[in-house]
């Protein structure tokens, strides 16, 4: 089991007309990790951002879960979801904006 907490806080060498000159980013992640049996493990995480850039602000939820089954000594099952939600508003390089994205994803992998 992870937690981290980020904090990025910038100077633009070359500011964008309009936007202020600094920029920050502060953001939380918590993920967990567990074997279930010798073949199977599973993951999981979610993390949430919050940045002030180029003259507005926006958030961002991030989630994602996912396993991965051992079907052979060169042989896996995986399959994953990872969930994205954004919002900006108030942005000097273009309107505000609200944005979704969900996918899905199940897949064999060979070792070599």
């Amino acid at each position: 089991m992870g937690l981290t907490f980020y904090n990025d806080t910038r100077t633009q060498l070359v500011a964008l007309t309009g936007a202020p000159p600094n920029a920050s980013l502060n953001g939380v992640t918590l993920s967990v990790n567990r074997e279930m049996r010798d073949d199977l493990s599973g993951y999981a995480s979610v993390s949430y951002s919050s940045g002030n850039e180029f003259g507005g602000h926006d958030e961002i939820l991030f989630a994602n879960v996912g396993f991965n089954l051992a079907l052979s000594e060169t042989l896996s099952l995986y399959g994953y979801n990872r969930f994205l939600y954004h919002t900006a508003a108030q942005v000097s390089v273009g309107p505000g904006y609200q944005a979704t994205d969900d996918e899905t994803v199940i897949g064999i992998r060979r070792n070599f």
